[in-house]
């Protein structure tokens, strides 16, 4: 029996909203040529006009500087610099505010479009070679209007220019009992990596998926064993984190689609996101999912599973 998505209720989003923006660099013929990209529009605070930037000694050679934004000092990014394709002589009129991970930053772009309504099945995973390199660390990509637009692995970027943003920096907690097995769900290869090191730590086998769609499959799989030798599915893994925001499908609508299925009954669901507002981590219980935790607190997500392990 395959696990097939029911129809999806009004209050489970299948719509990804991201604001779109431009890169111009220099093709081979020394004509300019444009990049897009993209990313969630609930990370953008604004978007404002480059004002004058505070230059410093940097740290980072994409660290531009600062600004003063209402009072607030806020680190600026040089996106085409960390994307290698920074061109001294070209203009970049705008910076894009986000907020995420606990942080503030603006990114410098070359302009910026319009909102894009995307559907989550129409934004595809990378290929394994667009998953790695600074210059093509994306975690998505669509097609619109005859263009293809990058989705940027944004956690990745910011562990480059500061690997403390990756990382709480608190103590792992041990398992409660060693040996039992996560799934680790998230489209981001960095993330993945920092959550399958820090439950290994505490004493966890680890399983890892970059997507919804590809985490089905694979507990389907776990389900077919488990029934086959007449195991509970609990022997094979005992909980699953899930990030908001993949391709193909969400985090909530895999919780969604997990929790209508008996044969997944037990099995715990936490959502580990960027995005982790209170607003929207009283939705996400409403649909699914049994615990939450904002990025990037690693040494919580591991208590969190901790203890509904230990249920």
């Amino acid at each position: 029996m395959q696990l097939s998505a029911q129809p999806v209720p009004p209050a489970i989003s299948t719509i990804l909203e991201v604001i779109e923006f431009e890169i111009a660099e220099k093709g081979p013929d020394g004509a300019p040529f444009s990049n897009y990209f993209c990313m969630n529009v609930n990370k953008v605070r604004e978007v404002i006009t480059t004002p004058p930037i505070a230059h410093s000694s940097r740290e980072h050679p994409a660290l531009e500087g600062v600004i003063d934004l209402r009072g607030d000092v806020i680190p600026v990014i040089n996106l085409p610099r960390w994307l290698g394709k920074w061109e001294p002589d070209y203009r970049y009129e705008r910076i894009i505010v986000t907020e995420f991970n606990m942080l503030r930053a603006g990114f410098m772009v070359s302009r910026v479009h319009r909102i894009h309504r995307v559907p989550y099945n129409q934004l595809s995973a990378p290929t394994a070679f667009l998953k790695q390199g600074k210059q093509f660390a994306i975690t998505g990509l669509y097609r619109n209007e005859g263009r293809i637009v990058m989705m940027l692995d944004l956690e990745k970027l910011l562990a480059d220019i500061d690997p403390d943003t990756v990382n709480d920096g608190g103590a792992i907690e041990p398992a409660p009992v060693p040996g039992r097995t996560v799934m680790v769900v998230d489209d981001s290869g960095l993330t993945r990596g920092i959550m399958e090191s820090a439950f290994k730590e505490s004493g966890y086998e680890v399983l890892t998926a970059n997507s919804g769609v590809d985490a089905i499959r694979d507990l389907e799989e776990l389900q077919r064993q488990a029934a086959s030798r007449n195991r509970p599915l609990s022997d094979f893994v005992n909980a699953i984190t899930v990030d908001v925001e993949m391709p193909m499908m969400d985090g909530i609508h895999l919780a969604r689609i997990l929790k209508a299925d008996g044969r997944f009954a037990g099995l715990k669901i936490i959502a580990y996101s960027s995005m982790a507002s209170p607003e929207r981590v009283a939705q996400w219980k409403s649909l699914g999912i049994d615990e939450s935790v904002g990025k990037p607190k690693i040494s919580e997500l591991v208590h969190k599973v901790n203890s509904l392990s230990s249920l």
